[in-house]
């Protein structure tokens, strides 16, 4: 992600950075959210949850901390501690929705030490999150920093499979296997699957494997970034003989060979 912002931002920003160091604890403003920031995350994150990968469209869009900028007692966590120094700083800047938001709220716990406060600038702050990684060793992942598509393996129910100590904790904070979230993967893969079996019923009058093409091709096509459920998708396609099984053996080979010939 960019760290270039307008210098009306950094102005601004540096000046409250400046306020909240002075008290030790931040000071509520929400110049973390002007317009020019909510414009940039929008296009780094195509409208989209950083952490459930829902759109954003229609829902509202929350300005997210990473790193919480306040302290929380929260039952949930084990540990309760805010950065107060980073509330401003683009690096510690997140879109989210606003269940996973509400969800996560101030949990932030970590598997090595906690960083503090050492008199850095808010220009400093910027470079501070990829220190703070390696150091603090933070149990919830990071859309920037980590690579999700190396951790994340979904299994046919939509829900996370067999999930690690980060991302099991990443699930439960921000509340990542919600029936609306398990729904929205579902309809994904059943609408794909739907359209398989018609081709397959047409295939199977004509034997011709053109039925199958325009199916496979445009789920192919939307595996992007701009696409809600991006991840999902790309999985869906990598282990299709574990997504699609019509529980025949002779028609799974018919699927598979469609999906060798058509799949991008």
């Amino acid at each position: 992600k960019s760290s270039s912002k307008s210098s009306a931002y950094r102005v601004i920003a540096a000046s409250w950075v400046n306020t909240c160091i002075a008290n030790g604890a931040f000071v509520e403003n929400k110049i973390y959210a002007h317009k020019q920031v909510r414009e940039k995350l929008n296009a780094i994150y195509h409208k989209k949850c950083a952490f459930c990968e829902k759109t954003l469209l229609d829902t509202q869009k929350d300005i997210e901390h990473y790193r919480p900028k306040r302290e929380n007692s929260v039952a949930k966590c084990d540990a309760q501690f805010g950065y107060y120094w980073m509330a401003f700083s683009w690096s510690n800047l997140l879109l989210s929705c606003e269940q996973c938001n509400k969800s996560k709220g101030s949990c932030f716990d970590i598997q090595g030490q906690r960083a503090l406060y050492k008199n850095e600038s808010l220009v400093d702050s910027q470079a501070l999150t990829s220190n703070y990684q390696k150091t603090e060793l933070p149990l919830l992942l990071n859309p920037e920093y980590d690579e999700p598509e190396t951790l994340i393996e979904f299994n046919k129910v939509g829900k996370f499979q067999k999930p690690g100590i980060r991302l099991s904790y990443t699930i439960k904070i921000c509340n990542l296997e919600r029936e609306e979230l398990v729904e929205s993967r579902m309809i994904v893969l059943n609408d794909f699957v739907n359209s398989l079996t018609r081709d397959l019923d047409l295939f199977r009058k004509n034997l011709d494997w053109s039925y199958f093409k325009n199916t496979i091709e445009k789920f192919c096509d939307e595996i992007t970034v701009e696409k809600p459920f991006s991840l999902w998708r790309r999985q869906i396609v990598n282990r299709f003989e574990y997504f699609i099984d019509f529980g025949d053996v002779q028609i799974n080979n018919i699927i598979k060979v469609a999906f060798l010939k058509f799949r991008r």
